[in-house]
């Protein structure tokens, strides 16, 4: 082989990694070590060959209040690359906060098919929503986005939201 393509490395294919989050469940979202992975890091730079990528799980109360069918909440390349350009402070490990949010997190509906939620983690309060979608290749959960928050954004979601009960709430 010829030496001036050794710094190439084999990546795996974006299929392997979808059988691959297929089979693990939520505790592995909640490991910041889960979004130090060079593929996610280039799916947050825009890179769209791996397509979506998987960031939480959805309980499944929540997802019934959305109507949605599939568990897995994904990052579209689009919404990675808004994500990108709109919150600038946000680091690859913040997206381990969106499993904490839909577990922990205080959670609102948003329409039909969002839910919207708030966590306060270091200090920061944090907000994410994720939907319910249909297309031709079926229904999917995708996360619409997550940022920082302040006490006004969650005041105003309390006023004017209904809030997602906790089982045995």
């Amino acid at each position: 082989m010829n030496g001036r393509f050794k710094f190439f490395r084999v990546l795996p294919h974006p299929s392997g990694l979808r059988n691959f989050f297929r089979t693990i469940q939520r505790p592995v979202f909640r490991k910041t070590q889960v979004w130090n992975n060079p593929l996610f890091l280039r799916h947050l730079d825009g890179w769209t060959h791996a397509g979506d990528w998987p960031v939480a799980i959805v309980p499944p109360r929540v997802l019934a209040a959305i109507g949605g069918k599939s568990r897995t909440v994904r990052l579209s390349p689009y919404t990675a690359g808004k994500q990108k350009h709109r919150h600038k402070d946000l680091a690859p490990e913040d997206y381990a906060r969106v499993q904490r949010i839909l577990d922990e997190g205080e959670l609102f509906m948003q329409g039909n098919d969002r839910v919207k939620g708030f966590i306060e983690e270091d200090g920061r309060l944090w907000s994410t929503v994720a939907k319910a979608t249909k297309d031709k290749d079926g229904e999917k959960t995708f996360l619409a986005t997550l940022h920082k928050a302040n006490e006004h954004n969650l005041g105003a979601t309390r006023r004017e939201l209904k809030r997602i009960d906790r089982e045995g709430e």
